[in-house]
């Protein structure tokens, strides 16, 4: 998979769970005192901080990589 097709996969799975996150709050039925500390430590508590934190981590993990990297986990698809 070319790296411009993970950027966009990976923009997509950032999008889907940020925006079920915002959902879920929009509707009541998540409240963000309900997501675990950890997470809310590591990704941030509301959606510009997340998708912030989920940019910089691929950008800090893939810079010297070959591929999209998040964390510790790769999100290549072969």
């Amino acid at each position: 998979m070319t790296l411009e097709a993970q950027v966009i996969r990976i923009s997509d799975v950032f999008a889907y769970l940020n925006h079920d996150l915002a959902d879920a709050h929009r509707a009541g039925i998540l409240q963000n005192d309900q997501i675990p500390e950890e997470i809310q430590f590591a990704i941030g508590s509301n959606h510009s901080t997340r998708i912030n934190s989920m940019v910089s981590d691929i950008v800090d993990y893939s810079t010297a990589l070959n591929g999209i990297w998040y964390g510790k986990g790769n999100y290549r698809n072969e």
